[in-house]
């Protein structure tokens, strides 16, 4: 439960009251007014006779929908297994992360990467897939420069917004504090 709080109207007919939605708050089946009546809570409401009824209709509430839950990371994201990658043979090095609920990626500031270390060199995966499900691929396509990869080990960074965003269907941004790289691999 919670409270709207006053925050102005005096000297007219009409009274707002809100509530700021807070982080975590959720009511997917629509929220409902508990009390049809206004709490003074040490306050005072009167009009000229001193006359007022405190009580109100429900305004229906059933379709307000709350949702300020992030989606979070589920897991440790996984990458490609242990290999033998070129810029003409398994050239792709796919780093999958999966998502609480379904995310919606918008590159339209900049495309979230992850940073890969490779035998010492910083490299970007890509974002490349996966907007409007659970599922998001990362990927770096090995180029002519797989000679400064040679026998490398496969280190892979925390997620990079770079200025684009991933968000639930409410566009509440997603928590990526709980993201674990996965375990390094040998490339």
């Amino acid at each position: 439960t919670e409270q709207a709080i006053y925050t102005s109207g005096s000297g007219s007919t009409e009274l707002a009251f809100q509530y700021e939605v807070e982080a975590d708050d959720e009511d997917t089946n629509g929220i409902t007014i508990t009390a049809l009546a206004i709490d003074l809570n040490g306050g005072s409401i009167s009009d000229a006779t001193g006359d007022v009824l405190l009580t109100f209709d429900d305004p229906g509430t059933s379709t307000v929908l709350v949702d300020a839950v992030a989606p979070t990371v589920v897991g440790s994201p996984t990458g490609p297994i242990a290999g033998s990658y070129s810029n003409t043979a398994n050239s792709n090095l796919d780093i999958t992360v999966v998502m609480s609920e379904a995310v919606t990626v918008d590159e339209t500031g900049g495309t979230p990467t992850i940073p890969l270390t490779i035998g010492g060199q910083v490299r970007n995966a890509d974002y490349v897939s996966g907007t409007g499900t659970t599922v998001l691929v990362f990927r770096y396509t090995i180029a002519s420069d797989t000679d400064v990869f040679a026998n490398g080990t496969f280190d892979v960074g925390d997620i990079n917004t770079a200025g684009g965003t991933i968000q639930d269907a409410e566009g509440t941004n997603a928590d990526l504090t709980g993201y674990v790289a996965p375990t390094p691999t040998d490339v």
